[in-house]
């Protein structure tokens, strides 16, 4: 498998983790990224017995995920909990030619003179967590992020004949994902005309392999909270040492979840080594 892409980067976020005969790695994914890390991901794949990601990203699953997220009956509205300056700045991200993005765009409203409000048709129905990452993966897709890591692993043990496991059903990350604070949401897109510095922080550190600095510009995230970290962290930890204890696994968890499972790995004797 040859990969000429000059979007192609090598992989940095890589854990070795041992604990007698028994070694795996570990790899910290973002969901989303503007570069592709199928070289790095082709090389750990096809020396390893076994994929883990953390939850399936087939098709069927996906369409779950969507439909979970277009049903906001008994749920809060983003849109409603918005206010005018914060609408109004994230209409100036959600220009025409960008539309082509989403499925939810059915009517132009207008929010003031002279502002047309890109924003409501786009999210009104939805739930908070589904309308946030309606808005964001717009905010990154105009800015040239475009390949998903954990689909291209998938595919690429799905070629090379690999086992796939997860470490958690569709169903228990679609709990989490509504568990997600409204109110830490709406803090984070008041400030979303601020956000490019720390977008682009977030590239170089994630690329170059500066762990300790991403997590620091992770914490502001609305991810960054107990339904998707605390309780999951345990979860996802208890499943994956079944295929550390068999060793030759190539594990790959949101790089969010790095510092927790980091520590229970070596509350339990394991050696952790950075690659």
């Amino acid at each position: 498998m040859v990969f000429f892409s000059s979007d192609v980067r090598d992989l940095k976020m890589i854990w070795q983790v041992e604990k007698g005969s028994a070694k795996s790695y570990l790899a910290g994914t973002t969901h989303l990224f503007p570069y592709s890390f199928k070289k790095s991901l082709d090389r750990l794949i096809s020396s390893a017995d076994a994929i883990v990601l953390e939850a399936p990203v087939d098709e069927a699953n996906m369409k779950k995920v969507i439909d979970n997220g277009l049903n906001s009956e008994g749920m809060p509205s983003l849109y409603n909990a918005l206010d005018d300056p914060t609408i109004i700045k994230i209409n100036k991200e959600l220009d025409f030619a960008f539309q082509r993005y989403t499925p939810f765009l059915f009517s132009i409203n207008t929010l003031s003179p002279g502002n047309i409000d890109w924003l409501s048709p786009m999210i009104k129905g939805l739930r908070p967590w589904m309308a946030f990452f309606n808005i964001w993966a717009h905010y990154l897709r105009k800015r040239g992020w475009k390949h998903i890591m954990d689909v291209d692993a998938f595919k690429i043990a799905k070629e090379r004949g690999k086992g796939v496991y997860y470490l958690e059903s569709i169903d228990d990350q679609i709990e989490a994902l509504n568990g997600i604070p409204l109110e830490k949401i709406v803090s984070f897109l008041k400030k979303i005309d601020a956000r490019e510095e720390c977008v682009e922080k977030f590239v170089d550190c994630y690329t170059k392999g500066y762990f300790l600095e991403l997590i620091s510009i992770l914490n502001s995230f609305p991810m960054h909270c107990p339904s998707i970290i605390d309780k999951r962290d345990p979860v996802l930890y208890e499943q994956m040492k079944i295929f550390l204890e068999k060793g030759n696994s190539i594990i790959l968890i949101g790089v969010m979840h790095i510092p927790g499972i980091q520590r229970m790995l070596l509350d339990d004797g394991y050696n952790v080594e950075k690659i």
